[in-house]
């Protein structure tokens, strides 16, 4: 179990593994989420982008790049879904569940922020390095 002094380093970790992501029509644009107030985490669209965010989550717990997963729900089979840390993917989603969470306090998006925190750290070299890809060109799973 991940205590409170634990949690807060990986939150703060995570944070400064963020890459700064440029928008595309594929893709939606987080930069425009990073200055809304905690109340606004709590509104009706953000529990709308929540659920979306968490349709496109990937068994392994990551998030796949270049597709927009805020905007529609993912509908089609989730065990085909390989999520990596290109391009901002992962990393945009976790920062906002983890602003979702700090907000509501609901369990499901600490879950989520979780296994994707789980996915980061499973990559870690022994060194301190970490790798996006791997041998297939997608995240490294369990």
């Amino acid at each position: 179990a991940m205590n409170r002094v634990t949690c807060r380093l990986a939150v703060l970790f995570v944070t400064m593994l963020i890459a700064v992501s440029t928008a595309s029509a594929d893709r939606f644009d987080w930069r425009k989420l990073e200055d809304k107030p905690d109340a606004w985490y709590r509104s009706d669209e953000a529990v709308r982008i929540a659920e979306n965010v968490l349709s496109f989550q990937s068994d392994a717990g990551s998030w796949p790049k270049n597709i927009d997963t805020a905007s529609t729900p993912y509908r089609g089979d989730r065990s085909k879904l390989q999520g990596t840390y290109d391009n901002g993917a992962t990393f945009n989603e976790m920062r906002f569940l983890g602003r979702l969470y700090r907000a509501t306090s609901d369990p499901r998006y600490l879950a989520a922020f979780r296994r994707g925190l789980e996915n980061v750290l499973a990559a870690q070299y022994p060194s301190g390095g970490r790798r996006a890809w791997d041998s297939m060109g997608w995240c490294m799973r369990r």
